[in-house]
This record gives C-alpha cells, sequence and structure tokens, in this order.
C-alpha cells in the first residue's frame, strides 16, 4: 500500500545521516588556506613586477648616464678640434710672421752682349731687406747662350760670393749655373744683389744672360 506523506498515519519519519563536527572547520580551513595561497601567490608575482620595474629603471638610469657621458665627451672632443684649429692656425700666423720671400728674374734683353775677358756682372736682380728680418737664404742660377769663338767662364754671384764657376769651351753653346747663399746681419731696408757674373776665353763671344733668383727671409 503507498505511503501518503500527508497521512500521519502512514508517514515514516525520514533519517539523515549525522554530520562529522569538524566538516564545516575543515571546509573553512581548505578555503583559508586557498586564500592564503592566492594571495602569497599574488605578493610574489608584485614582488617580481616590482625587481623587473626596479631593472628596467636602472637600465634607464644607467642608460641616460651613458648617453650623457657621450654627450659630454662629444662637447669635449668638439671643443678640442676648436682648439686645435685656433692653434694651427697662430702657427700658420706665427710661420708667417717668421718668413716671408722674394723672387726675380732679369736678362740682357733682346740684343746679346759682346763678352770680354774679364769677369762682369749682367743681369742684375736686386733684393730689399723687409723690416724686422735679418737672415736670408738665396738661391741663384744663370742661363748663357752665345756664338763667336772661344769659351765661357760663368758664375752665380750671390752679394760677392761667387760659388763654383762652369766653363765650356765650344763657340755655339749655352751654359748653366746655380748658386745658394746663407745671408746674416741684415737689416730692414737694406738691399743685397743677385747676378751672372760671365766672361769670354778669347776672341769675340755674344752672349744672351738670364739671371733667376729666389730668396727666403727668417727673422
Amino acid at each position: 500500500m503507498p505511503i501518503d506523506p500527508f497521512d500521519p498515519g502512514t508517514s515514516v519519519a525520514q533519517e539523515f545521516p549525522t554530520q562529522e563536527p569538524d566538516t564545516f572547520r575543515r571546509l573553512a580551513q581548505i578555503i583559508a588556506a586557498q586564500k592564503r595561497e592566492m594571495f602569497d601567490l599574488r605578493a610574489s608575482v608584485l614582488a617580481n613586477v616590482s625587481d623587473i620595474v626596479a631593472d628596467l629603471k636602472a637600465q634607464v638610469a644607467a642608460t641616460a648616464a651613458a648617453t650623457a657621458a657621450v654627450a659630454a665627451a662629444q662637447i669635449t672632443l668638439t671643443a678640442q678640434q676648436a682648439t686645435l684649429t685656433t692653434a694651427v692656425a697662430n702657427i700658420a700666423t706665427l710661420v708667417g710672421q717668421q718668413t716671408t720671400g722674394d723672387a726675380k728674374t732679369s736678362d740682357t734683353g733682346a740684343s746679346a752682349v759682346t763678352l770680354g775677358t774679364s769677369a762682369v756682372d749682367y743681369a742684375t736682380v736686386t733684393f730689399t731687406v723687409p723690416t724686422g728680418f735679418t737672415r736670408a737664404t738665396v738661391m741663384g742660377t744663370t742661363g748663357i747662350y752665345w756664338g763667336g769663338t772661344g769659351g765661357v767662364t760663368a758664375w752665380v754671384n750671390i752679394s760677392g760670393s761667387l760659388g763654383f764657376l762652369q766653363n765650356n769651351s765650344a763657340s755655339f753653346s749655352n751654359l748653366f749655373n746655380s748658386n745658394a747663399v746663407n745671408l746674416t746681419g741684415l737689416t730692414g731696408g737694406g738691399t743685397f744683389a743677385v747676378s751672372s757674373r760671365v766672361l769670354a776665353w778669347s776672341g769675340t763671344i755674344n752672349a744672351y744672360i738670364v739671371t733667376a733668383a729666389t730668396v727666403t727671409y727668417f727673422r
């Protein structure tokens, strides 16, 4: 016969299993432990993130310092280059103040000169010493072309210094000679000359003569 749950005469009392007294406590402990683990994990993650951020900040600071050092080095290098450029310019100015030069050429003209058997200076160039300079290095050359009977001897006369002579015995020929002299004790406004000193051995010699000279002055 079916049991009517609403009929007190037929209803039967239901039994429920007894709960263990620490079930809820253990469940609460498990949940609490999981929360702690979650909080610990969160704290660990935050700590790691903080470390990463700190490392990045340190790297940024180091990069900024390195960039500043490079910029400072570039500024220093630029300043040094400017100083060097100025120094080179000053040296060039100083050298320019210490030395100067001149060059001249002269000849006997379109008509030949008749040489004698005594030495004569021809095609003379004269230099004037600049103010403030006391020494000079002078180099001169002579070139001679002649026709006639007999040979020719030639020197380059630099302020009385003749150097080595050159001879040519041909009747129709040419001859070249050179000389170099250091002059000292010069004074501004003073002069000195460079010329071709030439003589004929004998006979009649008609010659064309040119003198060229360069000079460097020193204080």
